[in-house]
């Protein structure tokens, strides 16, 4: 069945480091666990390298972490583990209203690129 979900996915050879894989990195079998816990959205302002992004608001003044552990059982590289540490941001093109935006970004998969550090900012799916 997972074959079936990538039929058509066009797989590249790829390296990091000395680890040789194909990318993109098909993952057949996984277990997740996620939390997501309120926070200061000023503490979290200072953590953000692009000072025109602002971290996403579940309230006024109240930021969120997400925390996510995978265990990937099934993968093109073998078995691994990962753990992401996520901070929700207000999209650019959204006002800045607590929920709206993260409401606003769940229905666009592009992504946005930090226009001071050039790093990719990924949306939600």
């Amino acid at each position: 069945m997972a074959e079936d979900f990538f039929a058509g996915v066009q797989q590249t050879d790829a390296m990091t480091g000395d680890l040789e894989f194909r990318s993109p990195l098909f993952i057949r079998d996984s277990r997740i666990i996620s939390a997501v816990f309120p926070t200061s959205a000023q503490r979290l302002r200072k953590l953000i390298p692009d000072p025109g992004l602002r971290p996403a608001q579940i309230m006024p003044g109240i930021g969120m972490v997400q925390l996510t552990a995978y265990e990937h059982r099934d993968s093109d590289i073998g078995p691994f583990n990962e753990l992401s540490i996520v901070i929700p941001i207000y999209s650019p093109r959204f006002p800045k209203l607590p929920i709206y935006n993260l409401y606003r970004s769940t229905g666009s998969r592009r992504s946005t690129t930090s226009s001071s550090t050039g790093q990719r900012i990924r949306r939600p799916p």
